[in-house]
C-alpha cells in the first residue's frame, strides 16, 4: 500500500456564544482536516489544533501541505513509526530556525492521526483495539465554564449524568470568587470541580490563590503558570493541598518526559492534536503510567481530534477522565451526530473501523474555507 495524495482542508464557522479564556476569546470554530489517500482505496482522517490565534488555520495548512505531506507521498502508511520519525527529523532544525515548535507538532499531529486511522481500517478494527486496554465506557467532565454565568450549561450536562465540571479562572479575583461560589452551590459538595487558569498567574499569585480555592474542594488546578515555567510548577506543586494538572502546551513526548521527571504535576494533560498525534500522545500516557500518574486528555476542538482522544483513552491504561466541551461546536456535533453519546456521565466508544469518522462530503462543503492538495 502506498500514499498517493494528501488533502488538507480548513473548515470554519462562527459561533453565537464566544468562549473566553484569560488570554483571548474564540468567536469562530475551526477544524483543520487532513485526508490521506492510498492506492488501495483506504483513506485516513486527522486533525490539527487551531484555536488560537485567528490566523493559525492558514499557517497549519501550508505547513502540512508544503512542509510535511511531500515526505509521505509514495510511502507505506502502515509504517507509522518510520513515518513519524521521518517527519520529526525533517522538521527538527526548521522548528528552531522558524521558532515554531508548536505549529510543526500540531501539523504532524494531523498526519499521524490519519495514519493510525488507516492502520486500524486495514485491520478492520476500531482504533482503540490496536492497543492494550479495552475501556468502552469513558468518564467525562464538562469543560470551559465561565466567566459569564458559569452555571448556564450545567443543567444540560447534569441531565446526561455528568457530575464533574471545570471552571475557567484568571478574570480577576472578584469574578473568579463569584463564579466559584455559584458553580459549587449549583453542583453540590460531592461533584468534582476543577479549575483552569490558562497560564494567567505567576508563582506568587498562584500561591496566594490557594486560600481562595481551598474552601471550594478543588480536585485539580490546571495550568496556572506560563506553560514553560516547569521549575516553578514543581515548586507550586509542593505547596498545593489539591492536584496540579498541565501538559497541553508541551509539543513532544521527549519534552514531556523531562517535564514529568521534574515532578511538576500530578495529572498529565497531553493534547492529541498538539503534541504530535497519537504516536506521541500514547507515549506520554505510558510515561505517566510508569510514574503512577494518571492522564486526563486535553481537548477542545473538532470531530476528528475528539474521536482520536476517545480511542486513545479507551485503548490505554491510566486514564482518569476525559474533557468534554459543552459549548456549541458544529464542527464536532454535525460530524459525529449520534455516533458518540453521553450516557450516565460516560462516552460510548464507536465500534466502526478506524476512528469511526464519517467524512460526509456535503457537510465538509458546508463549512469549507480552503483546501490544498499534495502532490
Amino acid at each position: 500500500m502506498k500514499i498517493t495524495e494528501i488533502r488538507t482542508k480548513v473548515l470554519g464557522t462562527k459561533i453565537d456564544f464566544p468562549i473566553h479564556t484569560s488570554f483571548g476569546t474564540m468567536t469562530q470554530r475551526y477544524m483543520i482536516l487532513v485526508n490521506i489517500r492510498t492506492n488501495s482505496g483506504l483513506e485516513g482522517w486527522g486533525e490539527s489544533w487551531s484555536n488560537f490565534p485567528a490566523w493559525s488555520p492558514y499557517e497549519r495548512i501550508h505547513t502540512i501541505n508544503a512542509g510535511l505531506s511531500p515526505l509521505l507521498i509514495g510511502e507505506d502508511p502502515l509504517d507509522i513509526s518510520q513515518l513519524h520519525t521521518k517527519m520529526r527529523r525533517a522538521s527538527r532544525i526548521l522548528e528552531r530556525q522558524w521558532g515554531a515548535p508548536g505549529p510543526i507538532a500540531q501539523a504532524i499531529s494531523a498526519l499521524d492521526i490519519a495514519l493510525w486511522d488507516i492502520v486500524a481500517k486495514a485491520q478492520n478494527k476500531p482504533l482503540y483495539q490496536l492497543w492494550d486496554a479495552q475501556n468502552t465506557q469513558i468518564p467525562v467532565y464538562a469543560s470551559a465554564l465561565g466567566p459569564q454565568d458559569p452555571t448556564n450549561l450545567i443543567e444540560k450536562m447534569q441531565a446526561q449524568g455528568i457530575s464533574a465540571f471545570k471552571l475557567k479562572l484568571g478574570f480577576g479575583l472578584n469574578t473568579d470568587k463569584r463564579n466559584l461560589e455559584q458553580i459549587r452551590e449549583l453542583i453540590g459538595p460531592d461533584a468534582m470541580l476543577m479549575v483552569d487558569a490558562n497560564q494567567a498567574w505567576d508563582l506568587q499569585t498562584s500561591l496566594n490563590m490557594i486560600s481562595i480555592l481551598e474552601p471550594y474542594q478543588i480536585n485539580w488546578l490546571e495550568e496556572p503558570l506560563a506553560a514553560d515555567e516547569w521549575a516553578n510548577m514543581a515548586k507550586l506543586r509542593q505547596e498545593l493541598p489539591f492536584k496540579l494538572a498541565a501538559g497541553e502546551n508541551i509539543f513532544s513526548s521527549q519534552s514531556f518526559e523531562t517535564f514529568l521527571g521534574m515532578g511538576a504535576i500530578d495529572i498529565a494533560q497531553p493534547d492529541v492534536c498538539k503534541i504530535g498525534g497519537l504516536s506521541e500522545m500514547r507515549e506520554v500516557c505510558l510515561q505517566a503510567q510508569a510514574l503512577n500518574l494518571p492522564f486526563a486528555p486535553h481537548y477542545l476542538g473538532g470531530a476528528v481530534g475528539f474521536l482520536a482522544s476517545l480511542h486513545l483513552f479507551a485503548g490505554t491504561k491510566g486514564g482518569l477522565i476525559m474533557e468534554l466541551d459543552p459549548h456549541e461546536n458544529p464542527l464536532r456535533e454535525d460530524f459525529i451526530g449520534d455516533l458518540v453519546q453521553v450516557i450516565d456521565g460516560h462516552l460510548q466508544v464507536p465500534q466502526r473501523p478506524g476512528l469511526g469518522f464519517d467524512a460526509n462530503e456535503s457537510r465538509i462543503k458546508k463549512y469549507l474555507l480552503d483546501e490544498l492538495v499534495c502532490p
